[in-house]
This record gives structure tokens, sequence and C-alpha cells, in this order.
């Protein structure tokens, strides 16, 4: 039994999952590679093909008609398997742009995810009700601070008597009154016209 817990407390931890685009990339890697290896591949045998090419016309020009067969021979076997490496290739290629492309979606639907989960977790804290509620607190408030200014633009009541103030108004006209008559010329009296000097005879 001892035995037994000591090697499960010596068991190594499980391999955390790798993530997808890592995969997705570590795939099309090896298919990247895999790709340059056959156009390396392409490369070697183009140079076979020219260099049989030379040797046949070489022959050619000997006149040894069996010798420039055998390579006009090999020249056809290299161009033939070039034809399939340039098919292979294409089809490759082709499968990293699927791959890549697939990805992407997957990247895309993933961001979906996540957006709508935050989307969510946001309207959670949102009611309808409450937000009428606090649209109309704000309507209250704002008619409370349009009542504030018109009282605020009213004129302060001084607690004026507006009768004492018609009766002081009309004291200080008719003091107005004697002073503009006492400014006018006195009309002449009887000692002053017999003081005025005598006509002429």
């Amino acid at each position: 039994m001892g035995n037994d817990k000591s090697k499960a407390s010596r068991a190594p931890p499980p391999k955390a999952q790798q993530p997808v685009v890592s995969k997705t990339v570590d795939q099309t890697s090896k298919v990247k590679a895999t790709i340059s290896r056959l156009e390396q591949r392409q490369q070697f045998l183009e140079k076979k093909i020219e260099n049989e090419l030379k040797q046949a016309k070489l022959k050619n020009s000997k006149k040894d008609k069996q010798g420039a067969l055998q390579h006009l021979k090999r020249k056809k076997a290299y161009e033939k398997e070039t034809t399939k490496l340039h098919t292979a290739i294409m089809n490759l290629e082709q499968q990293v742009m699927a791959i890549e492309s697939a990805s992407v979606t997957q990247d895309v639907v993933s961001a979906m995810k996540v957006g709508q989960k935050a989307q969510e977790a946001v309207m959670q804290g949102v009611d309808v009700d409450d937000i009428q509620d606090i649209q109309d607190n704000i309507a209250d408030l704002q008619a409370r601070q349009e009542e504030v200014e018109d009282v605020l633009g009213q004129p302060l009541n001084d607690n004026i008597d507006m009768a004492e103030l018609e009766e002081e108004f009309a004291e200080l006209e008719a003091d107005g009154i004697e002073d503009e008559l006492s400014k006018l010329p006195t009309a002449p009296t009887s000692n002053s016209v017999d003081m005025l000097p005598d006509a002429p005879s």
C-alpha cells in the first residue's frame, strides 16, 4: 500500500492542453517544411533534366544515337517525376491555405464567444426598470432645477409698503412745486410804483 502511495505521489502532473492556435501553427509548419523539401527535390531534378539534355545533344553530335536516346529517356523520367512533385506541392499549398483559413475562422468564433460572454456579464447588471427609474429621477431633478432657477430669477421681496411710497412721492411733488413757485418774480407793490421816475414833459 505504501509503495502505491509513493508511486502516486511521484506521478507526473497531467500535461496542459495545447492551445488550438499553437497546434495549427505546428501543423502548418510541418506541411510547409515538406513543401520546402519537395521544392528542393524539384530543383535538383530540373538540373538533372538540363544535364541529360546536354548529354543527349553531345551524343547526337558524335553520331551516338543509342547514347542520345538513353539520355533522353532519363530526361523524360525526370520530367515525369518533376510533374508529380509540382502537383504535390500545389496540393500541399492548398492544404496550408485551408488550415490557416480554418484557424482564422476558429479564432473569429472564439472571439465572438468571448464577446458574447462579456456582453452577458455586463447586461446582468442592467435592468430596464432601473434605467426607466433613473430617467424619471433625472427628469424630476431637471424640473426641480428649473423651478429653483425661476425663483432665483425673481426680485427679492423687501417688504416695503407701496402706499407709504406713494405718499412720500406725493410729498416730493408738493415740495417741488413750492420750489418752482419761489423762484418766480414777485408782482410790483404800490411803493415800487411811486418810486418810478417821472415821464419827461
